[in-house]
């Protein structure tokens, strides 16, 4: 019998536990949240939402009393839940500035269709939301309560700083949002954001208010005396109240556009290939997918998703791509919604990648625990050279890392020849002697069976089909 673990981020809420089997999830639950949760599942709501809200059912003594779980079960002072479990799970500062705008957005509406069918929300992070073929999908059923008539916005000021601030901060004043964020898992502080921002946004309402405002009055209740006392009491807002603030942030937010121009944003217009080369690289992903019988792949260094297209229209049935250029990601995302294929872009920097942070540095796992051995194939065209030439990263190590997501790669070699490393070597001492043709291949042989390898077209760069030794 497998052991049902318990959840390392479950524990902020104390009302309920998330455990985490192999291939369920479960959550128990304290029994006085039995009639919000009952009267939430047997809802209209709910039930025309089962799109947008994760799929949930009771789970029954007699079914709880048959799982083994690590921990008690608390039948007379709990009750239990069974939740779809999704395949892939991604955190805020993972997001493209797209990404995490539809998450708001979905967020806002969900919460306002809530209210006007007698629900409250008390959370508003996007740790919350997560996305399934591009789509996004709420998944704590926790966070609902039956509405009361007046109540507190209890999830203004983290949606605020989870939500708002990085997608200011990106909108208003170009600055890519993820790596600040990484390094507080509880979003990006307001007085931070007040400060950074620029002389405009006091002249828009709604940065004046949530932002510059919210910031200050969060200064007066930390450093609050006698005389600032009653700004530490929660406000009591109206129904009516609570749904005019949200309609105000999803217009403000709906508005918010990325400006920031990246350098390979404009890949598919500007990079060293034509057309004739692109279509050729087309052709060997293509092969690759069906020859390997691929159904799950990476796309490493994915840029603006035109590989993982390939992919996915080759057979594949899913295919995650990362990258740390943030305007290629919004481009992959864009198109990977119009297309409606199942594409995540993700943002990754594979030289700084999600580290294990939190409480324990358990909380939030490292991207690599999450997603290692979960492909059947992994895609890394035009990436290798950035890592290894551009940043040092000895060639087998950065094999061995494709290797822990599959046995299966298709991975690009560029030669020193190539304008793309020229151009890398102009600034910097040209410390590779052996990166070379000859060296690469002989280091794969070492842990790797060469499959195929294929020059591309025009171009001295070179596409390998590999998979891993036993």
């Amino acid at each position: 019998m497998t052991t049902i673990n318990r959840e390392d981020s479950s524990y902020r809420d104390h009302q309920s536990i998330v455990y985490i089997s192999e291939n369920r999830v479960f959550r128990k639950i304290k029994n006085n949240k039995k009639k919000d949760i009952t009267t939430l599942l047997n809802s209209d709501f709910y039930k025309k939402n089962t799109n947008k809200i994760i799929e949930t059912n009771f789970l029954q003594n007699s079914e709880v009393e048959k799982l083994d779980f690590k921990d008690s079960k608390d039948l007379d002072s709990c009750f239990w839940l069974e939740h779809k479990k999704l395949e892939t799970i991604i955190y805020p500062y993972e997001m493209s500035f797209s990404q995490l705008k539809d998450s708001a957005v979905f967020f806002l509406d969900l919460y306002l269709e809530a209210l006007e069918n007698d629900f409250d929300l008390v959370d508003a992070t996007p740790y919350n939301v997560q996305f399934v073929k591009n789509k996004p999908i709420f998944i704590d059923i926790t966070s609902f309560e039956i509405l009361k008539k007046d109540s507190y916005f209890f999830g203004y000021k983290q949606f605020c700083e989870q939500y708002l601030s990085p997608l200011l901060l990106q909108s208003y004043s170009n600055i890519d949002f993820n790596n600040l964020y990484m390094g507080n898992l509880n979003g990006i502080d307001l007085s931070i954001v007040s400060k950074i921002l620029p002389f405009r946004s006091w002249l828009s309402y709604n940065c004046l208010i949530n932002v510059h405002l919210h910031s200050y009055l969060n200064s007066k209740i930390s450093s609050s005396s006698h005389k600032t006392k009653n700004l530490t009491k929660k406000k009591q807002m109206s129904i009516q109240q609570k749904k005019l603030l949200l309609k105000n942030l999803k217009n403000f937010i709906t508005k918010l556009k990325n400006n920031k121009k990246t350098y390979w944003s404009n890949y598919s217009k500007e990079n060293s290939y034509n057309d004739d080369e692109i279509k050729f690289k087309k052709n060997l992903v293509r092969k690759f997918i069906i020859d390997l019988e691929i159904k799950n792949v990476i796309d490493i260094g994915c840029n603006n998703g035109v590989f993982s297209d390939a992919a996915i229209s080759s057979g594949a049935e899913f295919s995650l791509g990362v990258d740390n250029d943030t305007g290629a990601l919004d481009d992959a995302y864009e198109m990977a919604k119009k297309k409606s294929i199942n594409f995540l872009p993700l943002y990754l920097n594979l030289l700084n990648p999600s580290p294990s942070i939190g409480w324990l540095n358990k909380e939030r796992k490292k991207f690599i625990d999450r997603f290692s051995k979960k492909f059947d194939g992994v895609i890394c065209l035009a990436c290798m050279h950035h890592i290894c030439v551009g940043n040092n990263v000895p060639v087998n190590q950065f094999i061995e890392y494709l290797s822990k997501f599959s046995k299966k790669i298709l991975l690009e070699f560029v030669p020193k020849e190539d304008p793309m490393v020229s151009n890398m070597l102009s600034n910097k001492k040209d410390i590779y002697e052996n990166y070379n043709l000859n060296f690469f291949t002989n280091e794969i042989k070492k842990t790797h069976k060469i499959l195929w390898q294929e020059k591309i077209l025009n171009s001295e760069r070179v596409l390998y089909a590999l998979i891993k030794n036993d």
